[in-house]
């Protein structure tokens, strides 16, 4: 369905929209379930059947209202069930968290308070309540009139966001239904209305930028199919579509700013560039390293027009980013500030003599000001917001208030302990992890179980891999160059098979030694073949990965042997198939095919040394899967019918390469991935994503004179 067919008040969630449930009906409903419940013999499992209706209450039919009551009914009913009513407390607090700041805040303090041995639901509470205390905030010591206010929610499946100069729409690509329709979000009345109706599967909008009069939106375009890539135009009531640039070598152009008087669009062309709105003509001012194809930092033009002050990816070991001003005509490029902090850019400042960005030199992201003048710094910077977070910055309106996006998802880990002999799931799934809630992804157990290795982040921070004792809990962190991903162990326990950028800043797989972090390159990646799920191969030896072969529709099953780096290919076919996994013992290898249109996959086995394939399951998910420790059974995740974009749910279930129909093993979640399991084969382990954002203002900051920083 086209976004322009639905009515959405995304803005008035937290008010209006929680009022309109019709409240009586709503009491009476949780009237009834008390009743009932005082009426039936309880058990030991009632009460997680009771939280498990709760949850299914706000998270699914996103009742809020509701889902409250029925918290509240399990922390009476159930006292000495205190986990569960820790919890519990806990889940009141993220529904208040939607509706009001006041009352989550008391919510989550109640946990703290009444349930000091719940060591979970502790730390969950106070990260809230730190995270509350600092973005709620609505005054600074400065003189009382610096604000900070939640303008509304965002959705997950909006990207490329533009405020308007007036501060009454912001522009954005929608991803919920295709590759990108452009579509504006009435900030006044949470209205989202679709302003393109061309976007599919292979092709569609990304990047926006607003016109500084708000009348027409540029936005970037991407092809799949022919490799094209271009910049485009639309008028905010959708009319007047125009194709302004395209090229068909497959470079992306992101629009990221329009010149003060409307008549060029600032681009990122693996560089920076000036496009003319008149005749889509391209002025190219500064080359960027040709492996920078997609825009990685931010760029701004003067308010004047003279100058483009933008971040670069960083050319030091350290990651550091610092910030440059360039002459529109060409004549000076250099940097603003050099010192050793990460410095990012935020926006020029409406008055054009200043700029705002963001840095960590005082150990924490903060917001500060810089006045600049002839494209050169005109004294020191001053901090003007402190803990600012790692936000979406989304740009200044006339008026100097500043707009930006603030995330409220992220990755977890969540472990459930299993009997694939009998019901399956028997306790959990929990979130082992004490530290960084919603920035973990990626566990595997080493091959004695005894640590879970895992990818963690945090402000301010690259991805690092971490190291968790199961008998202890302590961990350790081992940090070779960032951005590796997808763990697995070697059989011998002592390094780690990554997925990532190597020193040359060539993406494939490493060796990562868990004792002192050295980094070995292993295999490089080539367009044909995408090596982020690759497995390990028997004992450690060899790599199986897939190559697919476009042009005829081929694919292949590669085994690439570490010592030697030699490849043989063990297996070929017609379609696209997915990455492989090998069973522990060896013997077999798992895998996805296609079926029909493509839209189902089925999982299928083969011999590790090639020949015939064996359908298993459908999958209809595209889901991940793993292999029990017994060599004889798979899990694999599958989409729970019903559940679609935004909101989809998967399931567990188990299949036996000996015969039989898949059987589902009773665990639910919004997303399984990188699926894991215990040697022992009684725990499993996944990544889960929730997503979101909240739209923010920070008001009445630029006319006083900010807290002088260093």
């Amino acid at each position: 369905m086209k976004h322009e067919r639905m009515t959405m008040n995304l803005g008035k969630q937290s008010g209006k929209a929680v009022k309109s449930i019709i409240f009586p009906l709503a009491v009476a409903i949780v009237l009834a379930v008390l009743v009932g419940a005082a009426s039936a013999p309880q058990n030991s499992s009632q009460h997680k059947v009771f939280f498990e209706k709760a949850k299914f209450t706000m998270e699914t039919k996103g009742d809020l209202k509701g889902a409250i009551g029925l918290f509240e009914e399990i922390i009476k009913k159930y006292p000495g069930e205190r986990d569960y009513a820790a919890k519990s407390q806990l889940y009141i607090g993220m529904c208040y968290e939607k509706l009001g700041f006041a009352q989550a805040q008391a919510a989550f303090q109640k946990v703290l308070d009444n349930y000091p041995e719940q060591t979970e639901a502790v730390f969950l509470a106070r990260e809230k309540l730190m995270t509350l205390t600092r973005l709620y905030a609505q005054t600074l010591e400065n003189d009382g009139r610096f604000q900070m206010r939640r303008i509304g929610e965002a959705s997950s499946s909006w990207t490329g966001c533009s405020i308007s100069s007036h501060g009454k729409f912001l522009a954005f690509a929608d991803r919920m239904n295709s590759s990108g329709e452009v579509a504006a979000y009435d900030l006044s009345s949470g209205k989202v209305r679709c302003l393109t109706d061309d976007a599919n599967e292979t092709e569609g909008a990304w990047e926006c930028v607003v016109s500084p009069d708000g009348r027409r939106i540029a936005y970037g375009w991407l092809n799949n199919d022919d490799d094209t890539e271009g910049l485009r135009l639309v008028a905010m009531d959708g009319s007047e579509p125009r194709i302004l640039y395209s090229d068909t070598k497959g470079v992306p152009m992101a629009p990221v700013d329009w010149s003060p008087d409307g008549k060029d669009i600032v681009v990122y062309h693996q560089g920076i560039g000036l496009v003319s709105v008149d005749d889509g003509s391209i002025r190219v001012l500064k080359r960027s390293d040709p492996k920078l194809r997609y825009l990685n930092g931010r760029i701004r033009i003067s308010p004047d027009g003279r100058y483009i002050a933008y971040d670069w990816p960083p050319e030091s070991s350290d990651g550091n980013r610092n910030i440059f001003i360039l002459s529109v005509d060409g004549s000076y490029d250099a940097p603003l500030i050099e010192r050793s902090s990460n410095d990012t850019l935020l926006d020029w400042c409406p008055d054009g003599k200043s700029l705002l960005f963001r840095s960590d030199r005082t150990g924490s992201s903060d917001a500060w000001r810089i006045w600049v003048k002839d494209g050169r710094a005109d004294g020191p910077a001053e901090l003007v917001k402190k803990d600012l977070g790692l936000i979406q910055p989304l740009g200044f309106t006339q008026g100097g208030s500043f707009y930006f996006m603030n995330s409220t998802g992220g990755w977890d880990i969540c472990t459930a302990k299993i009997d694939l002999n009998a019901s399956g799931v028997i306790e959990g799934p929990e979130n082992p992890l004490e530290e960084g809630v919603g920035r973990n992804v990626s566990a595997a157990w080493s091959p004695d179980g005894k640590f879970l290795a895992y990818i963690t982040s945090g402000p301010g921070r690259d991805p690092v891999i971490r190291v968790r004792s199961e008998e202890t809990g302590r961990e350790r962190e081992i940090s070779p160059q960032p951005g590796f991903y997808g763990v697995e162990w070697f059989p011998d326990g002592s390094s780690l098979k990554v997925y990532g950028e190597d020193k040359e800043g060539d993406r494939g797989l490493c060796r990562v030694d868990t004792r002192d972090g050295a980094v070995e390159t292993l295999l490089k990646q080539t367009p044909e073949a995408p090596l982020h799920r690759a497995c390990l191969g028997p004992e450690g030896k060899t790599i199986v990965y897939s190559s697919y072969q476009e042009s005829e529709d081929l694919s292949s099953i590669i085994a690439y042997e570490i010592h030697s780096k030699r490849k043989r290919e063990i297996w070929r076919g017609k379609g696209k198939v997915g990455l492989p996994k090998s069973s522990p013992d060896g013997q077999w290898l798992a895998l996805e095919i296609p079926q029909g249109n493509g839209s189902e996959r089925k999982l299928a086995v083969m011999p590790a040394t090639g020949g015939e394939m064996r359908e298993l399951a459908v999958s209809n998910s595209g889901g991940d899967f793993v292999w029990a420790p017994d060599s004889q059974q798979i899990l694999f995740a599958k989409l729970i019918p019903g559940s679609g974009y935004g909101n989809s749910r998967q399931g567990l279930w188990v299949v036996r390469l000996d015969g039989g129909p898949p059987r589902s093993l009773n665990l639910e979640s919004r997303l399984m991935w990188l699926l894991t399991i215990h040697p022992e084969g009684d725990q499993i382990a996944y990544s889960t994503h929730k997503s979101g954002a909240e739209i923010w203002v920070m008001e009445n900051f630029l006319a006083g004179k900010p807290t002088r920083g260093r």
